[in-house]
């Protein structure tokens, strides 16, 4: 009997030093055990709840969701809605699919698909297909028909130092540098004066332009609430173009085409290229 009456008691005691101590719930889902002695404005103190003596344990508050104390009451946390380390809905949405906003104006209709990799380096592709577009063409007809792709890792530029409590807000967020390929190919008609006729004339002929680039890209994406992305860029590269159009004249005016949709190129002299524009974008 007085062994049973010992066995009760010691399952008392430890019941009520199981209950004797703070549970800290973390927003990752860990459980600390500990017994907490201080909140303060950015942090939480704690000691180990089995030795009063052990070392006092600092973590910041902004990682947790709620404290339940030994006496049963709970204190929960309310995140500052501005904190950019809390937020970590938006940071699972790790892809973005795109629309360059004024392409119809230039007569293609281009999209784009964004995805993390790792830190601070993305994965960007872009295409486009030429001729669609809405405003009058000076030259209707030309009648351009085609496609376009450009692709490349997108490296976000970060801060060269760090502050305590601060966090990437997300990693499809901020100023970068690009480097891609572009390749195209696309169909025009032009106006040919024919000298081969017995009375020359003009003559509509199809001439097919291909394109192959490396650009460099600069830029700078926002991200607008938790489901938008504007993104802004220009760049600049080198580039290459061939067509299908041969003449035996000392001069050819279609030797080039400037405006290649994709990008701007500077001739086959100056084979230098120019690209820029304005997305929006979903996070998803």
């Amino acid at each position: 009997m007085k062994t049973r009456l010992i066995l009760f008691f010691a399952f008392i005691l430890s019941c009520s030093i199981a209950k004797a101590q703070d549970q800290i719930h973390m927003n990752n889902s860990e459980i600390i055990k500990a017994k907490v002695l201080e909140i303060g404005l950015d942090e939480i103190k704690y000691r180990d709840y089995q030795d009063k003596d052990s070392p006092v344990i600092v973590i910041p508050k902004s990682d947790v969701k709620y404290i339940r104390y030994e006496n049963g009451s709970e204190l929960k946390l309310v995140q500052d809605p501005y904190n950019q380390s809390v937020n970590e809905d938006l940071r699972k949405k790790t892809s973005a699919v795109k629309f360059e906003f004024f392409s119809p104006l230039t007569h293609n209709i281009t999209f784009g698909y964004e995805h993390i990799i790792n830190v601070g380096m993305n994965m960007e592709y872009k295409f486009g297909i030429i001729g669609p577009g809405i405003g009058e063409r000076v030259n209707d007809f030309e009648k351009p028909s085609g496609v376009f792709f450009k692709a490349g890792p997108k490296f976000l530029i970060g801060q060269d130092f760090y502050q305590k409590g601060t966090k990437l807000v997300h990693a499809l967020k901020g100023k970068y540098i690009k480097p891609e390929i572009i390749f195209n190919t696309y169909k025009i008609n032009q106006y040919v004066y024919n000298y081969s006729l017995t009375y020359p004339q003009n003559e509509l002929v199809d001439v097919r332009y291909t394109n192959i680039a490396v650009n460099i890209v600069f830029g700078k994406q926002h991200l607008l609430g938790k489901h938008l992305t504007l993104d802004y860029y220009f760049g600049v590269g080198y580039g290459l173009q061939s067509s299908n159009y041969k003449t035996d004249l000392p001069y050819d005016y279609l030797d080039y085409e400037g405006y290649s949709y994709s990008h701007l190129y500077m001739g086959k002299e100056f084979p230098m290229i120019l690209s820029g524009g304005l997305t929006i974008g979903y996070l998803f």
